[in-house]
């Protein structure tokens, strides 16, 4: 069969749109859906773009980007370790559709997503050495990206995140594992970064959004700086109940540092409805935010009142235990951790994986206390 040149032009235009058309509205439209807490809907585009075309790496990695975001924001009814499965598959998809792929900006962008995912999992899994060598990767691969388009924002989002976890998180041998392969960390660059994306981005601007909010909230304790991406990314994704649920706890912590624990308990009746205490999930996060900042008597008070409110979740008194033993006070901890232990069969908020979790956690707890 003769081909023509025009058909020959035709098929190379086709072939450029489908890997240089960076971001198409339908792949904004998939982002939107991921973090507004409808991972099917989203799903459904991505498998029909798979479908279409399944040797381009972009609808892979983004595939990977949704699982990864869905066991925050939406219940698939998959576990934790068929989610982190579903990530790797997809990532490992990506990297090997692209490696017949010249790489240009576009293709080196979707590798680096995908390796920063595959990285992300790793970690997840303490596969440390494997997640370290892809975090690299990742790393170098939006470098050259942002080299060759320094305006491609969308790109910094992996290199922050290595750079902040690995200069704010990373201690002891895995910090230096992390030097070892070339990976110092930055954590003001990292900052910069993540609020560049969350002003200037793209495709990733919620997820810059989200990580911001998150990031100083819990690792920057700077509630000033995370209520105005809270209430931005709310604006944009209002049916979002877990970050609904977030902002409602930050909101809570403010509280009770203007006006004291001493304040919460007197009124908890009248602040469940508008705080959104309808789980004992609510405070006992919120007395984690305060061990964080080692303030362990507040900790106290605050998971005193979760088991007040309830008594049956064997959770709440281990985390009570937990805050006791860390202020010295272990009689009070055996006390807790052996009732946690008592209700745990009888606990029906819990899943199985949770309940074994927990029994292991309180019997070396338990077994450390004793002894000591």
């Amino acid at each position: 069969m003769k081909i023509s040149l025009v058909s020959i032009l035709s098929m190379l235009i086709l072939v450029s749109t489908i890997i240089s058309q960076e971001f198409l509205p339908l792949d904004r439209q998939i982002v939107r859906l991921v973090f507004n807490g409808e991972y099917f809907a989203a799903d459904s585009l991505l498998e029909a773009q798979i479908k279409a075309d399944s040797n381009n790496p972009k609808y892979y990695a983004l595939k990977a980007h949704a699982v990864f975001y869905t066991r925050y924001f939406d219940n698939t009814g998959m576990n934790r370790d068929s989610l982190v499965q579903l990530v790797l598959d997809y990532t490992q998809k990506a990297l090997a559709v692209s490696e017949d792929l010249e790489e240009t900006t576009e293709i080196k962008f979707y590798r680096g997503v995908a390796l920063g995912y595959q990285s992300r999992i790793n970690g997840i899994r303490r596969e440390y050495w494997d997640a370290y060598w892809e975090a690299r990767d990742s790393y170098n691969y939006m470098e050259d990206v942002l080299e060759e388009n320094p305006e491609f924002y969308d790109a910094m989002i992996a290199p922050a995140v290595i750079d902040y976890f690995t200069a704010a998180q990373l201690t002891g041998w895995r910090r230096t594992l992390a030097w070892f392969l070339g990976m110092s960390g930055d954590r003001d660059k990292a900052l910069e970064y993540f609020r560049t994306v969350a002003e200037k981005g793209t495709l990733f601007k919620p997820e810059a959004k989200f990580i911001n909010a998150m990031l100083y909230r819990f690792f920057e304790t700077d509630f000033a700086k995370a209520t105005p991406y809270f209430e931005s990314f709310l604006a944009l994704y209002p049916e979002n109940t877990f970050m609904q649920g977030q902002f409602r706890t930050l909101q809570l912590n403010q509280l009770i540092g203007d006006r004291g624990v001493a304040y919460l308990a007197a009124h908890i009746d009248s602040l469940r409805d508008p705080y959104g205490i309808n789980n004992a999930n609510v405070l006992n996060g919120l007395g984690y935010n305060f061990i964080n900042n080692e303030d362990y008597e507040t900790a106290v008070a605050i998971f005193q009142i979760n088991i007040g409110l309830y008594p049956d979740v064997a959770n709440g008194y281990d985390s009570l235990g937990e805050s006791y033993m860390l202020l010295g006070n272990n009689q009070e901890a055996i006390r807790n951790y052996r009732i946690a232990f008592e209700k745990l069969d009888s606990d029906t908020t819990i899943t199985e994986q949770f309940r074994e979790f927990l029994r292991e956690n309180i019997e070396d707890r338990l077994n450390q206390l004793t002894q000591s």
